[in-house]
């Protein structure tokens, strides 16, 4: 259930052929695991706030 949530949001993704910015101005249930997209794509984009702490 857990991968079939991902493989359909990034399917989505593709279908619309959505830019970065277009994935990240959508809203996101959480917790959910499609949300994981939305952080790595935020991420690329330098906009992720859920990351873990950086070492010292």
């Amino acid at each position: 259930a857990m991968a079939a949530e991902m493989i359909s949001q990034a399917s989505l993704i593709m279908e619309m052929e959505a830019t970065a910015e277009e994935v990240i101005a959508t809203i996101y249930g959480h917790p959910t695991y499609s949300e994981a997209l939305y952080e790595a794509i935020a991420d690329a984009l330098g906009l992720a706030i859920h990351l873990p702490a950086k070492k010292k």
